[in-house]
């Protein structure tokens, strides 16, 4: 009902599929025998605690995420009474140190890679874009006099789609080796359907 009602409509497709795979390979499963209304913290925190022991902390706390919003809503819309996820402790995650190459590491890399990919690692290590973003990037969005990419929308599952949040629908300034390198690939770039800054070989 949870699934029908919300996820399925008010959702990405990435994060329906996502949520999905969560509600049908692990959650309902474990609570198969048990009625919402009898649902626990402690037996929410029995599914943590045990989850923990074999998956990553992120992973746990994007499971539980899908619990949250599935009790949230419950309560919302009167199946249950009360919400028992609100005092569920959720296992901390330790922020692994990132490693950014140096410029020199870079530039050793680019040469190594092959045309046209270079010149999407370019735009990636000049720009931040995610990769979806990357390859959801369109002509259109590449403002040549403001010199300016135009962020509006990402590559999900060959799928174009709308960027997680407002903020990430952004302006990014480009520099002149950008500007440089994106205009030689332009002249060079294959022509696709949905005119993408870089389509796929196929």
């Amino acid at each position: 009902i949870w699934f029908r009602d919300y996820a399925g409509i008010s959702l990405k497709p990435s994060t329906q599929n996502l949520f999905k795979d969560t509600l049908e390979r692990l959650l309902l499963p474990a609570f198969s025998d048990t009625q919402m209304s009898d649902i626990t913290t402690g037996h929410l925190q029995a599914y943590v605690s045990s989850r923990a022991k074999i998956v990553k902390p992120n992973t746990v706390r994007n499971e539980l995420t899908v619990i949250k919003l599935i009790f949230k809503h419950a309560s919302r819309w009167g199946y249950v009474k009360h919400n028992p996820t609100l005092n569920i402790e959720r296992p901390k995650i330790e922020k692994p140190e990132i490693e950014i190459l140096s410029p020199e590491e870079f530039e050793t890399f680019l040469e190594k890679a092959e045309k046209p990919y270079n010149v999407a690692f370019l735009t990636a290590f000049l720009t931040g874009l995610r990769a979806g973003e990357l390859w959801g990037l369109q002509w259109g969005d590449i403002d040549w006099n403001s010199r300016q990419i135009h962020v509006k929308r990402s590559l999900w599952n060959h799928q174009l789609q709308k960027p997680k949040t407002k903020h990430s629908i952004r302006k990014i300034d480009m520099t002149e080796r950008l500007i440089r390198e994106l205009k030689v690939w332009k002249l060079a770039c294959p022509i696709s359907e949905y005119d993408l800054v870089f389509p796929s070989p196929e």
